[in-house]
């Protein structure tokens, strides 16, 4: 989903410096799935709000959503670890000046709702590979398909051999 520029974001951006101090960066982040549903865009306004004082203005968002995660993810909180094996995952892309990353970065380690996040460094232009439907085709047979009983492996019976003659063998082999 694609975030429509507005003049809000031009004013932010005129007030961090100008274009060329700003970087475009992109944060993934992980909400804890203990936050209510109804709580999650809360948590994602105290990110968009410290992005905005930080003098950051948005380029696109994904919205998150609940999902599993591949691993459960332990945190250590109220003097115990409790581990999670599904979260909300959303993303935001950002554009800042790269002195206010840290005050970003900070104030994201301080949150105790988020329980990961990473910030990347990106470009403006969206780089999502665009998803092709695979179409399957339908593919009519002529001919009828038949099946036949497989015949059972008959067992042979062997001949035990002795030491004497395996002996002979080798001498055999080993004498050409």
């Amino acid at each position: 989903m694609q975030a429509v520029q507005t003049e809000k974001d031009n004013k932010n951006r005129e007030e961090a410096g100008s274009f060329e101090n700003n970087t475009v960066y992109e944060i993934g982040y992980h909400v804890l799935s203990t936050v209510a549903e109804s709580d999650v865009e809360t948590v994602i306004g105290r990110l968009r709000k410290m992005i905005e004082k930080a003098g950051g203005s948005f380029v696109a968002e994904g919205a998150p959503q609940k999902m599993a995660l591949a691993y459960p993810m332990a945190v250590w909180s109220n003097g115990k670890w409790t581990k999670y094996s599904d979260s909300y995952f959303g993303w935001l892309k950002f554009e800042v000046s790269s002195e206010n990353i840290a005050d970003i970065d900070r104030t994201c380690k301080a949150d105790k709702d988020i329980l990961r996040y990473l910030i990347l460094t990106t470009v403006r232009e969206d780089t999502r590979a665009s998803v092709r439907q695979f179409v399957l085709k339908e593919v009519r047979r002529t001919d009828t398909i038949k099946t036949t009983a497989r015949a059972k492996p008959t067992s042979e019976v062997k001949e035990e051999v002795s030491d004497e003659k395996l002996d002979e063998a080798i001498e055999e082999m080993v004498a050409d």
